[in-house]
């Protein structure tokens, strides 16, 4: 059953006497309408404000570069103390937000793209947080069936992470306003670059701040903030933390630079020093069990292990089986014919190994099936494209586990298949 969008688009539109309902009575489009979010940016640094605690390598670096906190706050006050606690105010990281500004269809590396996907991913998370606040005493599905026919359909599609088409409507005006705003701004005649003269900022751009004459009012509180101590303060500790040149500035930044990877330094060490102790631990144990290794193959009999009689048996039936199909295949009448016609092979092998008398070793098979066949339908081509049954290569593989095998068929047996079937 589809959603009833024209219902709730209709419901939207009673926004008389909105100021009356609380937000778990509120349709998500009229909850959005009427909280008006604002929002402000705050550049992090992760080791000047004691948030980096890394776990791992990756994680030093990453969680000590930069970002940007997105945070979002109401205009509608009253409407907003009527929220939970925790919903009354949101902060978002970049990292947390780049994704969700993405399946918006906007640019992660636009600061006001991520502005407007932080409001309106606050927007959905309070009127969420608003309507399970409320409902939290009755079951979940008990607490949907209480909502409106809109409400409940609306709840249901962000719950589920869909992007809600009031959402998508607000992303395609945004657009539209940027692309305005961008034509606007490309029609306004630039004032011509200004470089500083200066010598203590070369290549630097001058920009001039006009501001116009303060009011009467505005004189009269500048002039009742100076009474207090706190403006002047205010005042001198601005003045001297102000650049006096670009060396100066270039040279605070470099410092920050070092102080940062100084505390990498240490974190790095740490971690070094964790993992050699780790290493240390892992040598006991590997050298305790090359020991024992050792004493496990002195109290056991040098050389090829033991072969199973039952796989040995099953290796000799599949063995005979495949002689008898190449023989049908090549049309050969005797194993001396299958000599004549495979350069490499033997008479005597071939009739060992039909007569179940003995099976080839893993290393035989192997060079025998690169021989290359020099009469028939097959002439010039090697035995490996001979079409048997068992399968040349089921057979290859069932002799490989019953002679001794090496390190690296063990680990990578569709490698070694794969010289013989290219």
């Amino acid at each position: 059953m589809g959603l009833d969008w024209w219902h709730i688009y209709k419901s939207a539109r009673k926004l008389t006497n909105m100021t009356s309902k609380k937000p778990h009575e509120m349709t998500f489009i009229q909850f959005a309408q009427a909280i008006s979010p604002g929002w402000s940016t705050r550049v992090k640094f992760p080791l000047k404000d004691g948030l980096c605690d890394p776990k791992w390598i990756t994680s030093v670096w990453d969680s000590t570069e930069n970002g940007t906190d997105y945070g979002v706050y109401w205009h509608n006050q009253a409407l907003a103390n009527q929220l939970p606690s925790d919903a009354q105010r949101y902060r978002f990281d970049d990292f947390f937000l780049h994704p969700f500004t993405e399946k918006l269809g906007l640019n992660p590396s636009v600061s006001a793209d991520n502005v407007k996907a932080a409001q309106l991913l606050a927007t959905r998370n309070a009127w969420i947080a608003a309507i399970q606040d409320y409902y939290g005493q009755y079951s979940p599905n008990l607490g949907i069936t209480m909502l409106s026919r809109g409400a409940a359909a609306e709840y249901l599609l962000l719950t589920s992470g869909v992007i809600h088409p009031w959402m998508e409507k607000e992303v395609r005006l945004y657009i539209t306003e940027q692309k305005e705003k961008k034509l606007q701004e490309a029609n306004i005649p630039k004032a011509p670059i200004e470089m500083s003269s200066n010598p203590n900022w070369p290549n630097t751009q001058v920009i001039y701040a006009r501001t116009s004459e303060p009011t009467a009012q505005q004189r009269a509180e500048l002039a009742e903030r100076q009474k207090s101590i706190q403006y002047w303060l205010d005042l001198y500790y601005d003045q001297d933390g102000r650049w006096t040149s670009a060396y100066e500035m270039n040279a605070s930044y470099a410092q920050e630079d070092i102080d940062i990877a100084i505390q990498k330094i240490a974190v790095l060490q740490k971690i070094i020093e964790k993992q050699n102790a780790l290493i240390k631990k892992a040598g006991y144990v590997v050298k305790k069990n090359k020991l024992h290794e050792a004493k496990m193959r002195a109290s056991k009999k040098i050389g090829r292990p033991e072969k199973s009689p039952e796989r040995q048996n099953v290796a000799v039936r599949f063995t005979a089986q495949w002689v008898r199909s190449l023989k049908d295949a090549l049309n050969a009448k005797s194993c001396a014919q299958l000599e004549d016609m495979i350069t490499g092979s033997s008479q005597r092998n071939w009739r060992r190994w039909l007569n179940g008398e003995a099976v080839p070793t893993h290393k035989t098979l192997s060079k025998l099936l690169n021989e290359e066949i020099t009469q028939g339908q097959y002439n010039g081509q090697p035995l490996i494209q001979v079409t048997t049954t068992p399968a040349t290569g089921d057979l290859l593989t069932l002799i490989s586990q019953l002679s001794p095998a090496t390190e690296e068929w063990k680990r990578h047996p569709q490698a070694i298949n794969r010289n013989f079937f290219e």
